[in-house]
């Protein structure tokens, strides 16, 4: 919700994401391996990908929005 609760970063923002875990010499590996961080963009570099498909499904012609909920093109979430 916190992306997608507003127009504008709804309809600006492209998710990508990162497993920023990383482990360090002489300690013991931690249980919890999983430290997730987000970015409305491909700035962060080389470790963060693409959050959702977002490409048209050709076989029953659904259309996908940035975060990968299906939408009507006819009826816009947020109306430009």
């Amino acid at each position: 919700f916190k992306a997608t609760g507003s127009c504008a970063m709804y309809l600006s923002c492209k998710c990508y994401a990162t497993n920023a875990y990383f482990g360090n010499v002489g300690l013991p590996e931690p249980s919890d391996q999983d430290n997730w961080r987000w970015a409305c963009g491909n700035d962060g570099g080389d470790k963060y990908d693409l959050c959702f498909k977002t490409s048209e499904v050709q076989s029953g012609q659904t259309y996908l929005d940035n975060f990968g909920d299906e939408v009507d093109p006819n009826k816009p979430k947020c109306p430009v």
